[in-house]
């Protein structure tokens, strides 16, 4: 089997370690078929233990004195050794020692440092405990705590091993299915929760006490730059854009840059070449073979670099690279993206582990504009508009599947929104789409990388993701901010066609297809108009086609695994699978991660494992949505 590198920790109340601490000493050598993945870094005391299930490269910092033991998984970009061990010491004591004044500065230091980071914190004179991670979560950790029992690992199904009354949050899988992530901090599991960004937890087990809590929580409200204009914030985006690759590369023996044809990945490219850094390129070909024009864009963007560029044609995927990325990610990352494996693996065997792996990620969220183009008259509004823009079934559908009604799975999104602190509801849907697919799906698809090697996307570096958060949207409308802010790091790349619009960035077809892509977005009324006067074409009927073999394999695992029928409908499931042409690929994949994650967990296997070398890739012809968008993420 396979997992990701990092810790796991188990802390009991009772002082009975011996009969629990296996799940999470042991268990990690069972679950890994990369045989470099070692169980290295042990901690123990009466009541807990630490470990860190890891490969060599992987980074690991122990910082050990008299009073203090703090383990740093991860790395702080942007300070040397010594004060990285001098602040995190500082902050251990104050955690440990001023309850109301540390939380205030932990989130000062959180905004100051730069890094994908989590530190735990063992006070041994007092045994107080603390564990925090960065201001951005880039590193997923789960948890769970009980009266007896608190347990964190970097592994779900380390954790779905370990509890007790495992079950499923049908709620958080209305959220999955809905839109294809969970938007909060809730996982699938009940009780089993991710801590989110600039999360605190802490133990006192003399007082039998957990506590956890957020330190900071952006405002996408505040716009501090607001008043400089388009080309002062994008020479200010640039520098801090320089600054955040030269901090990653700092830190990496070779760096590797993941280009394609798309603006986010050439400006990376940009920015490291600007730093005289050396890196080579490398991208991939689709199993498809249908973006061909997205090589042409990498290969135009490497010679103007002057990189060493390697492209690595993929093949269609199978089951047992479906199988493979669900032990991984165990449900974290839909399995319909499993095809990516072959392109990490490929740079792991070229280059081994210790290099860092360049991604544009985060950019086509942070770095455009992503307001929606409608106004909202209240909350109402804006959970309707979220709950049907990208809904992979239809909300009746999905309420009668899992059982839960429509109105109670909008109430919960609803209540997401208000717990955010914008005021205004188009900014409170920034921050939706920010913190749930950007700072959730994105950093998951992240966290896949790191368990072949290190990755780091500079789109995530601290200070530019908080300056370019505080740009007014009005400047990133129509790429205006995007096309200012390539231009400073490299002129050439403007010229060379953004391949998802064939054509660069600010040109006139650009911008004839900026103001087709409003005109879609207008409401349906007007649409509707347009279309009876034959001025806006009814877009085509789309094409449901699958893979027999992934049919096939659904269709065995709802027949067999009769766990699904205690939390989803049987009739609805049968009428999916008796009709799938009814639906779109993404949509079965994502309800297909989800059922194999629950049959996984609870039978200890997987319907995949009878089709591991059957080809399970969308028939030629249906390249959808859902995979052209993780495409472009990876831009």
């Amino acid at each position: 089997m396979y997992c990701m590198p990092g810790l796991n920790f188990l802390f009991r109340f009772d002082g009975d370690l011996a009969s629990r601490k296996t799940v999470f000493t042991d268990g990690p050598n069972r679950f890994d078929l990369d045989f470099d993945y070692k169980n290295i870094d042990q901690k123990e005391t009466s009541n807990w233990v630490l470990s860190c299930h890891k490969y060599p490269e992987y980074p690991t910092t122990i910082f050990d004195d008299d009073e203090l033991y703090i383990y740093l998984e991860g790395k702080i970009y942007n300070k040397d050794h010594a004060t990285v061990s001098s602040e995190l010491k500082f902050l251990a004591r104050n955690i440990f020692t001023d309850g109301s004044g540390a939380a205030q500065r932990l989130r000062s230091w959180l905004l100051d440092v730069d890094g994908d980071f989590i530190v735990f914190c063992w006070n041994k004179l007092s045994g107080q405990i603390a564990l925090f991670n960065d201001v951005l979560g880039r590193l997923p950790l789960y948890y769970y705590h009980t009266e007896s029992e608190v347990a964190v690992s970097r592994n779900l199904k380390f954790l779905a091993d370990a509890i007790k009354k495992r079950q499923y949050d049908m709620m958080s899988m209305a959220q999955y299915l809905l839109i294809g992530y969970c938007p909060h901090h809730r996982t699938l599991l009940k009780n089993i929760y991710r801590l989110s960004p600039a999360g605190l937890l802490e133990i006192d087990g003399k007082r039998s006490r957990c506590s956890i809590k957020n330190v900071h929580v952006f405002n996408f409200e505040n716009k501090p730059h607001q008043s400089k204009s388009t080309r002062e914030n994008a020479s200010e985006l640039a520098r801090l854009m320089g600054q955040g690759v030269k901090n990653r590369a700092e830190s990496s023996a070779k760096n590797i840059l993941s280009l394609s044809g798309g603006l986010d990945s050439r400006t990376v490219g940009a920015a490291l070449y600007a730093q005289k850094i050396p890196f080579e390129a490398a991208t991939f070909i689709d199993y498809e073979k249908a973006r061909q024009l997205d090589i042409d864009c990498a290969r135009d963007i490497a010679k103007i670099l002057d990189c060493e560029h390697a492209i690595v044609p993929l093949s269609a995927p199978t089951g047992e690279n479906f199988l493979r990325l669900l032990r991984i990610k165990n449900g974290r990352n839909y399995l319909g993206i499993s095809f990516l494996l072959q392109f990490l693996e490929y740079l792991k065997q070229r280059h081994g582990r210790n290099f860092t792996y360049f991604t544009g990620n985060g950019g086509d969220r942070i770095a455009r504009d992503i307001r929606p183009n409608l106004y909202f008259q209240d909350m109402d509004e804006l959970t309707a508009y979220i709950c049907r823009r990208q809904q992979f079934f239809p909300e009746d559908e999905l309420s009668a599947l899992v059982q839960i009604s429509k109105e109670k799975i909008r109430q919960e999104v609803k209540e997401i929104l208000q717990s955010y602190p914008e005021n205004d509801l188009v900014q409170k849907f920034i921050h939706f789409e920010v913190h749930g697919d950007a700072l959730t799906r994105h950093v998951e698809g992240d966290d896949r990388t790191k368990h072949f090697f290190w990755t780091a996307t500079p789109y995530y570096s601290v200070p530019f993701f908080q300056y370019i958060m505080g740009i007014p949207d009005e400047q990133k409308r129509d790429f205006k901010l995007y096309k200012v802010f390539l231009d400073q790091l490299h002129f050439e790349l403007v010229a060379i066609p953004y391949a998802n619009i064939v054509a660069p960035v600010g040109s006139f077809r650009h911008k004839t297809y900026n103001l087709i892509r409003r005109v879609r977005k207008w409401p349906n009324p007007v649409r509707f108009c347009l279309r009876k006067l034959n001025l806006y074409p009814a877009p085509a009927p789309p094409q449901h086609i699958h893979s027999p073999h992934f049919i096939d394999c659904f269709r065995q695992q709802i027949e067999t695994c009769t766990v699904l029928s205690d939390y989803f409908s049987r009739p609805g499931l049968e009428k999916i699978i008796s009709h799938p042409q009814n639906y779109k690929n993404e949509a079965l994949e994502v309800l297909f991660t989800a059922t194999s994650m629950m049959e996984y967990f609870e039978c200890g296997k997987s319907t995949l494992e009878k089709f591991l070398s059957a080809d399970l890739s969308v028939p030629s012809g249906s390249w959808d949505w859902y995979r052209h968008k993780i495409l472009n993420d990876k831009a």
